[in-house]
């Protein structure tokens, strides 16, 4: 009787000390007993796959050895929409021309959630009153520092000007485009607006509501001049052009035998 409580004393001491040593601890997972495919090894994004053999034979589940296929060339996630002007002058340029603000309609909403998300990210450097004389400004730890949004300069930027600058980077400048998703970057320009419009409603014989109008969608500040209570009126095209191309033309080369 002696020997079989012995025998099941070393058993569950046994047992005991087994289980014991299957629990997590660390960077020890511990053992489970049928996990029934409860949990899956996980893999990084194309890292080399681990090698799995089947009857003794290593099976290759992907011909470049990685553990998930590269996207197609082109592939975009779904609801995104690629940015069309390339990071050149001559993008910066047409993105000026062809790119318009889609929050204009919501103004005032996007103008204030752009103050927040400005106040985050531009202001060290451009100022919370985007005069340019942020903290790192004002430390010297940018020397010179960025221009003021308010003068001519950046009073006639066009809003594609600024959403491009934002995307890629200006000067030194980098990029936001990994911080500030599409939407918000548009409401930062908003933003920017609204304090250009502000001021320019404390200089000229116009409201801010006004002044918004003319730094806004295809009319631009060199607009003011031209502005009446009727609304704004875009520069008129160059006179006489027609004339012009027509006196271009009349002095072409004279054809052979012509005195």
């Amino acid at each position: 009787m002696f020997n079989h409580s012995k025998y099941y004393l070393l058993l569950v001491l046994g047992a005991t000390i087994y289980f014991t040593g299957c629990q997590a601890g660390g960077e020890w997972a511990g053992r489970e007993y049928m996990p029934d495919m409860a949990h899956s090894n996980a893999y990084e994004y194309y890292s080399p796959e681990r090698p799995i053999v089947i009857d003794g034979e290593t099976v290759v589940l992907s011909p470049d050895g990685m553990s998930a296929r590269q996207p197609v060339k082109g592939t975009v996630p779904r609801g995104f929409s690629p940015y069309p002007f390339e990071d050149t002058p001559e993008g910066y340029e047409q993105a000026g021309v062809e790119l318009f603000n889609p929050m204009n309609s919501k103004h005032a909403k996007s103008a204030a959630d752009g103050k927040n998300l400005y106040i985050t990210n531009c202001a060290i450097c451009h100022g919370e009153k985007g005069d340019g004389q942020g903290e790192i400004v004002k430390n010297g730890k940018y020397p010179g520092g960025p221009p003021s949004y308010f003068i001519d300069r950046f009073l006639e930027m066009p809003e594609g000007k600024m959403f491009h600058s934002i995307q890629y980077g200006k000067n030194n400048m980098g990029s936001y485009a990994g911080q500030l998703n599409k939407e918000e970057r548009w409401k930062i320009v908003s933003y920017i607006k609204d304090m250009q419009a502000a001021s320019i409603a404390s200089n000229k014989k116009v409201t801010k509501d006004e002044a918004l109008k003319l730094i806004t969608g295809r009319l631009t500040y060199k607009d003011v001049a031209t502005y009446t209570s009727a609304g704004a009126k875009p520069a008129a095209p160059a006179a006489n052009t027609t004339d012009t191309t027509k006196v271009q033309a009349n002095t072409a080369a004279p054809k052979k035998g012509g005195k």
